[in-house]
């Protein structure tokens, strides 16, 4: 995601307004839940292996993780430069979740 972020050619990266700004009353769009209970569903396999802290709120570590990742995509589209700063910076966020 981040280098096709930083591909300016193809403009810039923003966050999709969800159904929420449309009255519809669900938190997330269809492509953001797919995305959220994918990160849950690697989160308690990670868990299930031993590879993850047994204290560790899944859910809300989960949106905390994508909402990480639009962060680093926003940046690489203003800056391409910033995307393996935020790469190395996010791997070091996930080993911190895992207890490494």
């Amino acid at each position: 995601m981040l280098a096709l972020a930083g591909r300016r050619e193809l403009g810039f990266f923003y966050n999709v307004s969800g159904p929420q700004h449309f009255g519809i009353g669900k938190r997330r769009g269809s492509a953001s839940q797919h995305t959220l209970d994918m990160f849950v569903g690697e989160l308690r396999q990670a868990r299930e292996r031993g590879d993850l802290r047994a204290d560790i709120d899944i859910e809300a570590v989960a949106g905390l993780l994508i909402g990480a990742i639009r962060e680093a995509g926003i940046d690489a589209s203003r800056e391409p430069a910033t995307a393996s700063r935020n790469l190395t910076a996010f791997r070091q966020l996930l080993l911190a979740v895992a207890g490494r």
